[in-house]
């Protein structure tokens, strides 16, 4: 939750108001349909296709959503949603393999969504740039690893 609260808060205080409300938006939704897809999964495990399926129909449709005021193409922004979705996918399967919480998963899983969604837009626009790379690689960096070092864990006997 608490990268949740300062990504939002980071995107509240930068540039456009119109813009940020659609992306806090986007990512709120975001968050809520990967916690409950993780939380599916830990509660019901014999479905994972259907919850890789749904993360990465959800997180393609959202981008492509998110993505639909920007003055390109409609299939440079169908492909970008694709990517994006099914490289979330690829990374929620590969998620499940950690034994932490599926709160801690989601937040993993909605901080690399946030980093591909926002650098793609950037790149949608021209406008990016290696200090807007660095900058959100270390915000969610800071979040990652403040979520991985506060959450309890412990080595599983096999």
């Amino acid at each position: 939750l608490s990268s949740a609260a300062v990504i939002f808060f980071v995107e509240l205080i930068l540039g456009n108001l119109a813009e940020n409300i659609l992306l806090n938006e986007t990512l709120l939704i975001a968050f809520g349909l990967f916690i409950t897809c993780f939380a599916a999964y830990f509660y019901l495990p014999q479905y994972e296709p259907w919850y890789l399926v749904g993360v990465f129909l959800s997180a393609g449709l959202l981008t492509r959503s998110f993505y639909e005021a920007v003055p390109k193409p409609d299939s440079v922004k169908t492909i970008g949603a694709v990517a994006i979705g099914l490289f979330c996918s690829e990374l929620y399967w590969a998620l499940n393999f950690l034994h932490f919480h599926f709160s801690v998963l989601s937040l993993v899983l909605f901080n690399i969504f946030y980093l591909c969604l926002i650098l793609n837009y950037y790149h949608l626009f021209h406008l990016l740039n290696f200090k807007k790379i660095q900058f959100h690689l270390v915000l969610i960096a800071v979040c990652v690893l403040l979520v991985i070092f506060s959450t309890p864990w412990s080595i599983l006997p096999q």
